[in-house]
């Protein structure tokens, strides 16, 4: 075959020339746009008259959040529509102009277009005609898939009540004001945030029970809700003196790497801890190829070592931190109460007066005396003290005696790295201020959820939180550039009279609740599962067992923009709008409506209000879309603004003038006022059989699930794996894009981009595997196969796999047959999908 004959594929033009690979760009996301000439066109040779110029095309723009639900923020995007179709999803211009560097655009934004209309959009309510799973479909009116439904719903409700019809929904169903379908966390209920408009009131009318999200529960919930870390933004780390990354903010995050690379060029020092040689990582002064699963075994033996060797900022451990804090045998706090002493009178930061508070006591050294830990100056951090014939102890010396096993020598061990290199990390950390920035990439292990208390451990011990360039957890953009409304206080779209309150857990527990007909000791039965902006089986833990539960479960309804594999296991899908079709509020402005919808597609509020009606709760909802948005926007604040409704339809998203980036410092949000590696209660996430101890709530390493180092099975599955968010993928929903596959996959004989595994070269050439060739990733629990990518830039006991490949995207099998839902964890109920590991063999 001839140079010239060989298939000329996308990704082979582009890496011939960056050039012409940017007029391919230009020429393809531009909808195949003229291009414009000096030269006159010449004349007819039939006529010998003048071409006529072509007709101008009109073009409008509108406003649209992107919603890749990939870390990055959600970006506003410029819809450019022509002749009633998107031809373009492109940054605003003046945001670019403006602040490139705080959030610059990506290539998932840019190939929206082949979302939108891929064919694998779903077009039509469709009715799985053969067994679920089967992918036998027949088209159905909604008029008929309605009836259906309410049919069904009624039905449970009438035998099993109200909670034996249960709502799903993940974090890609946050689409707004009037659809958000995401549930939030399962603890209280009654006081959970709402819905959008159009599931909340459904739900308090029905009571149906809620299953809400499980992946990335871990932090979300031991930072946000627990322990509640405060973060300094990202703008801030310029001021890092060093910077610990863990996971890959260069591919997973891009808003918070713009300000990563600004602190670089200001001299911070970068370290990436990860089990590969990510993008991050080259940008790097150190690279730190930690085990998988074992992050928490590091963070204790930093904090040991930087105790043995006197490291410790004194002044914030005991002013700042709960060091100091009393704890009685119980595992509570002494208070004053306790004491029979005085109440402390402090401002209420919700109401500015000052009340009487009930505060945690520390010992005065000095005095010899007990008091308010709001009032006494360097009290003792540690020690034992008779308090009322109660013995009491310091929350430093509870820590410090539960994390002594974890040496630098047992991490080393653990780890899998040299001594000197953890020593290393701990001296780092300590010369700060140091940034540690975390993200969600390593806490998907069972045993995830105990690293949080041990980042506020290390940044008490040192002093690095709450203070310019410190920061111990997740970190959100404060740079604002958009003018936001605020949305009417008392509105009352979100409530509905004698509202019912939902049962709440975690979606990781319906294959227990269908198994055994149990929900916390009662009888109960799943009758209907509704699922919307959730994609459980494609993304989430535990394969095998989600699609044996859900065969015992009458009826599956899935609300969604595309056919994946949780739509396949569905007995009736029902086509979803995406951004681009639906008006709706955001916190940052009105997402407009920039094309009609796609085929039959609804939103997730449309959905609602015609289920109402085929339910016959013709009173539900007394507005339609638009009222709605006008009585949360219509105040008298935002009308003199121009954030109201009228204003916002017409532009969207309203840009301020100019502004400046905001580099925030977090402050300590607890009741204790001071940053928290102990808690004297948890609660868990959802697990209602959970049993807390003592252990649970202060700093401790355990191993994971299944990816352990000492794990016997790893005599027959000796790799870890790992799955990790590239550039060109942010979840299941960039799937079937054929830009992005070619982009992130490896080129396999048909030219296009194959899903792909890294394994270490060492580990390659011991199983005869080459790059390209076809192998088999494999455990008890399942395989599947891809193309071989072999490298050097990855531990050698360790495989990746890029996060959220489909199963009709592998050449066989399902990425994630080979997890377990057992891998979740009994506080969190984290989605703990790298715990696993695996063998891997050439086919």
């Amino acid at each position: 075959m001839t140079a010239s004959e060989k298939k000329l594929t996308r990704r082979s033009f582009l890496t011939t020339t960056a050039l012409a690979a940017g007029a391919l760009a230009t020429a393809s996301m531009a909808g195949c746009s003229s291009v414009s000439t000096d030269e006159k066109p010449e004349a007819s040779p039939e006529t010998s008259a003048p071409a006529s110029e072509p007709a101008p095309v009109e073009e409008k723009t509108y406003s649209n959040w992107c919603r890749g639900n990939c870390g990055a923020m959600s970006c506003c995007l410029d819809t450019v529509v022509r002749e009633g179709k998107i031809v373009s999803t492109r940054q605003h211009p003046v945001k670019a102009q403006q602040s490139i560097k705080l959030q610059p655009g990506c290539v998932k934004a840019a190939s929206n277009i082949q979302r939108i209309y891929g064919n694998h959009r779903l077009l039509y309510p469709m009715l799985q005609a053969g067994e679920r799973g089967s992918d036998n479909w027949e088209r159905i009116s909604w008029d008929e898939a309605l009836s259906m439904i309410a049919e069904k719903m009624q039905a449970a409700f009438d035998e099993y009540g109200p909670e034996s019809v249960g709502f799903l929904s993940s974090y890609s169903g946050n689409s707004g004001s009037l659809s958000t379908v995401f549930g939030g966390f399962t603890n209280f209920p009654e006081a959970r945030a709402p819905l959008g408009v159009g599931p909340e009131r459904f739900l308090q009318k029905t009571g149906a029970s809620i299953f809400t999200a499980t992946g990335d529960a871990a932090g979300l919930y031991m930072q946000m809700v627990v322990l509640g870390v405060p973060g300094n933004s990202p703008e801030d780390a310029v001021n890092a003196k060093n910077i610990f990354l863990f996971g890959n903010p260069c591919d997973s995050s891009k808003a918070q790497w713009t300000s990563i690379l600004d602190a670089k060029e200001r001299g911070a020092k970068l370290t990436t801890i990860d089990p590969r040689f990510s993008n991050t990582a080259a940008h790097s002064d150190l690279w730190i190829p930690v085990r998988p699963s074992t992050d928490g075994a590091l963070i204790l033996a930093a904090c040991n070592y930087i105790i043995d060797n006197d490291l410790i900022d004194y002044d914030y451990l005991r002013n700042k931190s709960v060091a100091p804090l009393l704890v009685k045998e119980d595992g509570s706090y002494l208070r004053l109460s306790d004491l029979d002493l005085p109440l402390c009178r402090k401002e209420d930061p919700a109401t500015g007066e000052t009340v009487e508070v009930d505060t945690e006591v520390v010992y005065d050294e000095v005095s010899k005396t007990f008091g308010s830990s709001f009032e006494i100056k360097d009290p003792a951090f540690s020690g034992t003290f008779d308090a009322n014939g109660e013995s009491v102890r310091t929350v430093y010396d509870l820590a410090y005696e539960s994390i002594k096993p974890f040496t630098v020598e047992y991490a080393a061990n653990e780890c899998g790295l040299p001594v000197e290199v953890i020593e290393s990390f701990a001296q780092s950390y300590a010369d700060g201020p140091s940034f540690i920035l975390t993200n969600w990439g390593f806490q998907h292990y069972q045993n995830s959820w105990r690293m949080y208390y041990g980042l506020a451990f290390l940044a008490s011990l040192t002093g690095n939180a709450c203070k310019s360039g410190a920061n111990y957890g997740n970190s959100l953009l404060s740079t604002v550039w958009l003018e936001k409304p605020v949305a009417n206080p008392e509105a009352t779209a979100f409530t509905v009279k004698d509202a019912k309150v939902s049962k709440m857990a975690s979606y990781s527990r319906i294959p227990d609740l269908v198994n055994t007909g149990s929900w916390a000791g009662e009888d109960y039965t799943l009758r209907l599962l509704w699922i919307a902006g959730a994609n459980p089986i494609e993304c989430g833990i535990g394969y095998t067992e989600q699609i044996e539960a859900w065969k015992k479960i009458d009826f599956v309804v899935v609300a969604a923009e595309y056919v994946n594999d949780t739509v396949r296991q569905a007995s009736l899908a029902l086509p979803v709008t995406m951004a681009f079709e639906a008006e709706d509020l955001l916190a940052d402005g009105l997402n407009q409506k920039a094309i009609d919808p796609v085929g039959e597609s609804k939103s997730d509020f449309e959905i609602f209000v015609e289920l109402a009606k085929a339910m016959g709760y013709d009173d539900l909802y007394d507005k339609d879309a638009e009222g709605y948005l006008r009585e949360l926007l219509d105040t008298e604040d935002n009308i003199a603004a121009g954030l109201d409704y009228d204003s916002l339809h017409e532009k969207g998203f309203v840009f301020k003038d100019a502004f400046e980036r905001n580099e925030v410092v977090g402050a300590e949000y607890n009741p204790t006022g001071r940053t928290q590696f102990y808690l004297e209660s948890l609660y868990s996430n959802g697990n209602w059989d959970a049993e807390i101890t003592q252990q649970d709530r202060l700093p401790y390493y355990e191993h994971a699930f299944e990816a352990y180092p000492s794990n016997p099975a790893r005599e027959q599955y000796p790799l870890f794996a790992v799955s990790y968010h590239d550039n060109y993928t942010g979840h299941s929903m960039h799937n079937h894009v054929p830009w992005l596959n070619e982009l992130r996959g490896l080129e396999g004989t048909s030219g296009n981009g194959e899903p792909y595994t890294v394994i270490h070269e060492s580990a390659a050439a011991e199983r005869g595997i080459k790059t390209g060739d076809k192998i088999r990733v494999f455990n008890s629990r399942g395989s599947f196969v891809t193309l071989a990518l072999v490298s050097k830039g990855i531990r050698e006991d360790t495989i990746t796999v890029p996060r959220g490949y489909a199963g009709d995207e592998m050449m066989e099998g399902h990425l994630q047959s080979v997890t377990s839902i057992e891998a979740r964890d009994k506080v969190t109920n984290n989605d703990s999908h790298n715990d696993w590991i695996c063998q891997v063999e050439k086919m």
